[in-house]
């Protein structure tokens, strides 16, 4: 036996952590038909209305979605009142998701769902596997496992990871720009 600590194990829990916050990130959603969130439901609007209509006003996609009042009216148009980056960081991959997909005809349609996870679940994981390969790098990397498993289910990252807000989303952008920055990429 050598003095070398065993690496495999911790390794291993930080796998099945992010495999256990992957899964339940892309199989529940935290919306059920027919009640749709109005926080996400507002950007789900404003994205169809921009591509499909060519404009942010969501007065023509409000009857096909549904109606909520994370809203505001002005000069007679009516549009989502929530902040805009995570929508204008989606309408490209909405554009993109359109070629294959069917334009949606609900608040829960499949093509909503598909844009939520490529969006901010995939990128919520990846800030947190990074989270994990940094800590497993640091001075105590058995620690690793645990630190994750607290991020990713003891906080509300998981629920915000799972959802179309842009807390989560705005999070894992700015730890990955500061990890990237620290490791000089």
């Amino acid at each position: 036996m050598s003095g070398a600590p065993d690496r495999t194990r911790p390794r291993a829990a930080v796998r099945w952590t992010l495999g256990a916050f992957a899964a339940i990130s892309i199989l529940f959603s935290g919306a059920f038909p027919p009640y749709g969130n109005p926080n996400e439901l507002s950007r789900y609007e404003t994205i169809v209305a921009a591509w499909e209509h060519r404009t942010f006003a969501i007065d023509a996609v409000v009857p096909v979605l549904g109606d909520h009042e994370d809203k505001s009216v002005s000069g007679g148009k009516t549009y989502s009142n929530k902040a805009p980056g995570l929508t204008f960081a989606a309408i490209p991959l909405y554009a993109l998701l359109r070629i294959v997909l069917p334009s949606p005809s609900n608040g829960a349609a499949p093509i909503l769902w598909v844009l939520r996870v490529l969006t901010v679940t995939l990128l919520c994981a990846v800030a947190l596997a990074r989270l994990a390969r940094r800590l497993a790098a640091g001075p105590a990397p058995e620690a690793a496992p645990l630190v994750v498993a607290a991020v990713a289910f003891g906080t509300p990252y998981l629920f915000f990871a799972r959802s179309f807000f842009s807390h989560a989303w705005t999070a894992a952008l700015l730890f990955l720009s500061w990890d990237a920055i620290v490791a000089g990429e």
